[in-house]
């Protein structure tokens, strides 16, 4: 059966002279408690808490003073169950944001309680109504359009469980031109966690199948604005405005152009035992307008590990502090403050962040009063020239691999191949950390190892090349070698010596050919001159052995 929708309100209008003291309602805060079982109806007394952001059309701050009504309804598409009267209990005047406005626009908050017996375990969930479709409909263009707010109650709720509740006024006066950050953030009460989303205007279903769009008063500003064409959950403000919704709760919007008032819908998803129980409800967003302190933000990355912010601070007549903030693309947590800024300052270098690795960036600064917050940027870091380098050492009956990196992301990962000779390469393993111990050997085998990372540009980082002759590391069926080297570490010369026959190579770590030849007699003389003092790699006939220069 189809849930009816029979929400009713009682608005009392003050009357003095020819003067009307009339509220239109902005939004709601609400929240509950259940302060009491009853065990022999199985009942939870449930108190609720709702506070009514007002404007009004006079240069004194009006109010809703008659009580309002809310409909509770049984689970999704259920019948109402009750009828609840939001008892009027106090107003209180917002003057200090109406001089910010300026003009005859004043705001209010009207404060109501009520409290109902609702069964605690017969529906899965209640879901509570309020609007204010009619109300003011003579003072405004468009009638039949109000305000629209609807929020989940689990049920099975013990005594002393808390909904979650606004911890801010839901009234934002960002300067024009300028951008702004709105904090919308909850105390999560009796609940698990609270998430955001933008949503779309929700139908009023007591009117008619429209979003609930909203009018300006034509007092708050000289025209009345609704939402602008293009409005989407994707675009809050119209078409070709910049936003960025965190879901901890912070709405940023960049550059607000256009004078007016902005109801942006939002959903609060609030989490218990793994269900989500939303509540939908209104950010509204008057900009001030008056020449406002901005703070414009570019980024560029030309040290390796390193970004360099520059930015201007236009109109700071009055500045008390700068703050810097930070994220990673690939971080959870959001931005966080790293640094802060004086006056004088026109640049900022972050010395703590990886190459390689995307970043984004603003910066936050009080001018007087005025929280006054830059574009967002965003940077990819550089990186130095990275460099892996790899060392082969036998290791009881086992050969490990040992390497060390410059330049590279501390969460790397490491491809180890194996081959039987310096050109061709199979992986062993990805490795998330910088040494390998290689097992399945053959005996009698020269092992050739290199390891690279694949960079997130797409690029390779390839090791060095380091070998091993395995032998029979249980001492049976070993043909000894009769071959010697010496000096080792050698500086201009080195002597081959061996009653084998054959030809020689002598490569560097990345298995360029420095120098080759024949050896026929016993000892045979290999010049080194012009060779940088480091490490080299001898393959006679079927050996290889570590040759060091000095």
């Amino acid at each position: 059966m189809s849930r009816s929708y029979t929400l009713l309100l009682v608005f009392g209008f003050l009357l003095s002279a020819q003067i009307t003291h009339a509220t239109h309602a902005f939004n709601y805060t609400y929240s509950y408690a259940v302060i009491d079982y009853d065990s022999s109806t199985g009942k939870n007394l449930i108190e609720f808490k709702v506070h009514v952001l007002n404007d009004c059309y006079t240069g004194q701050p009006g109010s809703i003073i008659s009580d309002l009504l809310m409909g509770i309804y049984a689970n999704t598409g259920g019948q109402k169950v009750a009828e609840v009267q939001l008892v009027y209990q106090s107003n209180q005047d917002l003057s200090q944001y109406s001089d910010s406005i300026g003009g005859s626009a004043c705001f209010s908050i009207s404060n109501f309680k009520a409290q109902t017996w609702l069964d605690r375990n017969t529906a899965s969930r209640y879901i509570a109504q309020i609007n204010t479709c009619c109300f003011a409909r003579n003072f405004v263009n468009t009638p039949g359009l109000g305000v629209f707010h609807e929020f989940h109650i689990p049920s099975g709720l013990d005594s002393g469980f808390h909904s979650a509740s606004s911890q801010t006024l839901p009234l934002y006066l960002p300067a024009l031109y300028s951008s702004s950050r709105l904090n919308f953030k909850d105390d999560i009460g009796s609940f698990d966690s609270v998430r955001y989303e933008l949503t779309q205007g929700v139908s009023d279903p007591n009117t008619q199948s429209n979003p609930v769009y909203y009018v300006s008063p034509t007092r708050v500003f000289p025209s009345n604005v609704t939402f602008y064409a293009g409005y989407s959950i994707a675009q809050p403000l119209g078409i070709n405005w910049t936003h960025e919704l965190e879901d901890t709760g912070t709405l940023y919007i960049q550059k607000i152009a256009r004078a007016g008032v902005y109801q942006i819908p939002i959903t609060v998803k609030s989490y218990r035992n793994g269900i989500s129980y939303p509540s939908f409800r209104y950010l509204t967003v008057i900009p001030r307008i008056h020449n406002q302190a901005q703070i414009t933000l570019t980024a560029k990355s030309n040290t390796p590990s390193t970004a360099h912010l520059f930015f201007q601070l236009n109109n700071f007549n009055q500045f008390q502090f700068g703050e810097v903030y930070r994220r990673g693309i690939r971080d959870t947590i959001g931005f966080q403050k790293i640094g802060s800024i004086s006056s004088t300052d026109t640049s900022y270098i972050d010395q703590t962040v990886h190459g390689d690795s995307i970043y984004d960036y603003y910066i936050k600064g009080l001018n007087g009063g005025d929280t006054v917050y830059s574009n967002i940027v965003r940077i990819k870091v550089i990186l130095g020239i990275p460099k892996i380098t790899l060392t082969a050492q036998l290791v009881g009956a086992d050969i490990q691999l040992d390497w060390t990196s410059e330049f590279l992301s501390a969460s790397a990962l490491y491809y180890v191949q194996r081959g039987t000779d310096s050109m061709n390469f199979t992986n062993l393993i990805l490795s998330p950390i910088q040494n390998y111990i290689d097992k399945n050997l053959n005996q009698k085998t020269i092992y050739y190892y290199r390891v690279y990372n694949r960079l997130a540009s797409g690029d390779t980082v390839i090791s060095n090349w380091d070998s091993i002759n395995y032998p029979n590391p249980n001492g049976l069926d070993v043909e000894e070698t009769t071959t010697r080297v010496y000096p080792n570490p050698a500086h201009d010369l080195l002597i081959l010596e061996s009653q084998n026959t054959g030809s020689f190579t002598l490569y560097d770590l990345s298995g360029k050919i420095l120098l080759s030849g024949i050896k026929e007699e016993n000892t045979t003389q290999i010049d080194l001159t012009g060779l940088k003092a480091g490490l080299y790699l001898l393959r006679f006939n079927q050996e290889a052995i570590k040759v060091y220069v000095e």
